[in-house]
Parts: structure tokens; sequence; C-alpha cells
């Protein structure tokens, strides 16, 4: 016996013992056979009796088994031997060395029914589930991250959507978003992004040149665009392509030519409709020269269509109050029988009810800037409008409309060294033009501001009023555009035309 290899835990089987009495006194607490079972067989019994308590005592007052067979299964689980997997999982020249208690906790774990297990396993899958997820997570932050580093933006332009027609998209925002990271990560700084096809409008940056540059009025309607046309085609004998444009008596569809209604003349163009644009377009309206100057409401297609970087336009405009702007169009459209807006029902509505309703305008101008026909406004857009006045629009002001005039007259060089200015002609002309007042919007009340009042059919239209703060409701984003127009307004006084406060 002493020469017998010693066999290791793994090798063990029930056939090694005589019984199960033999096998808990050859195996000690450690897992490992006492040695001295092989020197000296008395001795060890006796030893192993008086020193401790056999293993299969132990484990039946500490377990709730109580048939030896299922007490065995036990001691073959705490030692590798039930399945085949569970051995491969223990090295066969390892022991294992288990404390006392641990027979409790595995004569429980298996007293469970392999509910243990399954916990075990369920909390496996959940912690991978949990690193998935906050993977996902760490990828959509970076990627967030790289996204306020670099913009949103791509940098690209096509034409955008039309007011009249459809043409191919732009983005929907026209704004990149920057982040500060080295001063304050948290600050994030909104750029407005001109849209390509606006290298056909000139910046006021840059100096004026009336051999290269075309004069372009963008039409607001109801903000005095009458007084201003007239003026334009009576006191200083500009050439306008317009909305008369088709009114040519024996019309030349295939080429440009000029003619004179009332008094004014004209290009044989229409620039207030997509087809009267496309049409001038083929005809290379501003390659030619032949208008002094182009008056439409559709900037965007303006610039994508009819001016170019080789052949650009000067961008100036009369803005008005938008609660003026409203009601204007309020009692315009109740008479104008030859406009295809015209809508005799609103002679039935109070001021708040057409406020209310949908014939109101909504953010006209602002919209008109933007090319955002329809949808929410943004934050972003309010970026762009802001922009375009201020980079590429000389602005006038409807309330300050003949200084206005004045300016528009100065920066372009109109008459300026004509017979007639030197008489003193033009500001009696202009003069003139201004006290017949806006033909649209002739006769018809405006509303109340700094404490002037002017009666309507229902009463005062007056700040704090309930048909005042309907239509503001409608028109909030161009609310805050006619503001900052004001302030571009007097800033372009005193740098460009020196005139202090």
């Amino acid at each position: 016996n002493d020469n017998r290899k010693i066999k290791t835990n793994s090798e063990f089987s029930m056939h090694d013992f005589d019984n199960e009495e033999s096998f808990g006194k050859k195996i000690n607490i450690s897992g490992r056979m006492d040695n001295s079972y092989y020197t000296d067989n008395n001795n060890t019994a006796a030893k192993s009796q008086a020193s401790k308590v056999s293993l299969t005592q132990k484990l039946k007052r500490s377990t709730p088994f109580k048939h030896t067979k299922r007490t065995m299964h036990m001691v073959y689980a705490a030692f590798g031997q039930c399945t085949k997997k569970e051995d491969d999982d223990f090295d066969d020249e390892s022991t294992m060395n288990l404390e006392a208690g641990d027979f409790e906790k595995q004569a429980l774990m298996y007293s469970s029914g392999g509910n243990y297990f399954r916990q075990q396993q369920q909390m496996k899958r959940q912690k991978k589930v949990l690193q998935f997820v906050a993977g996902c997570l760490l990828f959509v932050g970076v990627m967030g991250m790289i996204r306020r580093r670099h913009g949103t933006h791509n940098g690209k332009h096509s034409d955008p959507p039309g007011m009249l027609s459809t043409l191919p998209l732009l983005p929907t925002s026209y704004t990149r978003v920057f982040s500060s990271r080295k001063s304050n990560p948290r600050h994030i700084v909104h750029q407005a992004v001109f849209p390509q096809y606006f290298q056909g409008l000139s910046n006021l940056t840059t100096v004026y040149n009336p051999n290269k540059e075309t004069p372009y009025f963008w039409d607001v309607h109801f903000s005095g665009e009458s007084i201003a046309e007239a003026v334009f085609g009576h006191c200083h004998g500009l050439i306008q392509a317009c909305e008369f444009g088709l009114r040519q008596p024996e019309f030349t569809e295939d080429r440009l030519a000029t003619f004179e209604l009332d008094g004014i003349k004209y290009v044989n163009v229409d620039t207030t409709t997509l087809p009267g644009i496309i049409r001038a377009n083929k005809l290379q309206l501003s390659q030619s020269h032949i208008a002094d100057i182009v008056i439409s409401p559709h900037m965007h297609e303006m610039a994508a269509r009819i001016f170019s970087s080789d052949h650009p336009a000067r961008m100036f405009a009369l803005f008005r109050h938008p609660v003026d702007r409203a009601i204007g169009m309020y009692y315009y459209l109740q008479k104008a029988t030859w406009d295809s807006m015209y809508n005799p029902s609103l002679a039935q509505m109070t001021m708040e009810e057409y406020a209310k309703s949908q014939f109101i305008e909504n953010n006209w101008v602002t919209r008109f800037l933007v090319h955002k026909p329809s949808g929410k406004l943004t934050h972003s857009d309010m970026l762009l409008a802001k922009k375009i006045i201020k980079f590429k629009c000389l602005v006038g002001i409807y309330d300050d409309i003949e200084a206005s005039l004045v300016r528009f007259e100065r920066y372009f060089g109109w008459g300026v060294h004509d017979r007639a200015h030197k008489h003193g002609e033009i500001p009696k002309c202009r003069k003139r033009f201004l006290d017949l007042g806006d033909r649209n919007t002739l006769g018809h009340p405006v509303s109340v501001k700094e404490g002037r009042a002017t009666e309507t059919n229902d009463g005062l239209v007056k700040v704090g009023s309930k048909a005042w703060d309907a239509i503001v409701r409608q028109n909030i984003f161009d609310m805050e555009l006619y503001e900052f127009a004001k302030q571009i307004y007097k800033i372009q006084g005193e740098q460009i035309f020196g005139v202090a406060g």
C-alpha cells in the first residue's frame, strides 16, 4: 500500500471504497486523500475517529438531505464528479479547498432544484445586454460630439423648393452649429449659411458697381411698394421689369423689348410668376441690362434663375410693421376684384375674426426670406432671415418712407446728374406720389402706435387689444424681424449715408 499511486479527486469513484463510511473517512475536509490511510490503517481509523467527525455525519447534520444516496450526490457535485461538463471545468491535478460552511452552501444550491444556476445564467445575460446598451449610448454620444464639432450642415447646396413651383429641395435649415470646446464645451454658437445661389446677390460690404450689378427691389406687399414703383418710373425714369411686362402691345414672346404704359417704361417680362421668371432667364434678362430695376417678391427664384455671380443684383426693400401689413391686406382683399385672392366674405368679419381665420398671413416676410412657405419656423430660420437683411439688403422703413426713398436714390445714383434733380423736380415729384399714398392701401386704417388712434369698423386696433394680440400671434417671427430691420436701418444710415442717430 505504501507504493500505491495516489489518485486525484477526479479519479475517485464509489467502487474504490467498501462503503459510504469508509469513503467519508478516506477524504478530509480539504478534499485530499489522508496519507495516513496508506501507512497505518489502524492508526488512521483511530486518529480519524478521535480527531474529527466523519464527513458523512457533518453533511447529514448541515444539509436538508435525509437519504444517503442524495448526500453522496451532493459530495460528488462538490468534487466535480456529477457530470462530464462539470468535470471539464476543473483541472485533474488541482485540488479544491472547501471550508466547512461551503458544504452547506452547496447543499442549499442543489436543494433549490437548479434555480441558482438559472439565476446565474440570467445575470450573465443581463450583464451582456447592459454592456450592449452602454456601447450603443457611447457610440451615439461620440457621434453627437463629432456633429457638434464639425457642424450639422454638409456645405452642399441646391436650388430651393419654390414658393411658386417645385424646384430641387434645399436643406430645411441653412445653419451650422459649432461648439467651443476650449473655452466652454456647453457654449453652442449658431451660424447661418447662405445658399450657394446667393452668390447672385451682392453683399453690402462691397462697393456698388452700376456697370455690372442690377438694382433688385424685393417687393414686400402692403409696404409702400406702389409708391416706390411710381417714384422709380415717373420721377427717375427707370425701366422696370415687374408684373406689368405682359401688357406690352403686340407682345413679343421670343425677345426682350421695352414699352411704355401710363408714362412708365417696362420690359416685356413678368417677374412675379414662375413662367415669367423662367422666360426672363431664357431671354437672359440680367445679362442684357435692359432693365434699370427688377421688381419681384420671389427673392430665391430670382437669385437662382435670373442673377449670378457674373451678373449679380443689389437688393433693397421697404419694411412695414406686421400689424399694419395685416390690416392693409384685410381691407384690400375685400374689394380687390382683380386679384386672385379676392375674398368678399372678409367684409363680414371683424378684424379679430380675420386674425383668427385661415385667411390671414403667417409670418410672410420671414417665410419669403428663408423660402419656407409652410411648416414650423425655427430659430435657425430667424438667424438666416436676419443675416440676409444685414448683409444682402439695403433697408428702408415704411414709417420713414420719404427718407428711405432718398437713400435709395443716393445709393444707386438715380438722377443725381440730371437737370431735373438740380431744379428740384425729383423731390417735388417724389412728394407728389407720397401725398397720393399707396394705391393698394389708400384709405385703409392702420394700427395704433405710440398713442395715435385710428378708427376701424370694429373700433381701435391698438397695442394690447384683442385684434392686435390675435394678429401678433400669427406674426411672431415677423415682429422680431421688423425690429431687427429698424436697427439695421439706423446702422446703415450712420455707416453708409452719414446720418447721425
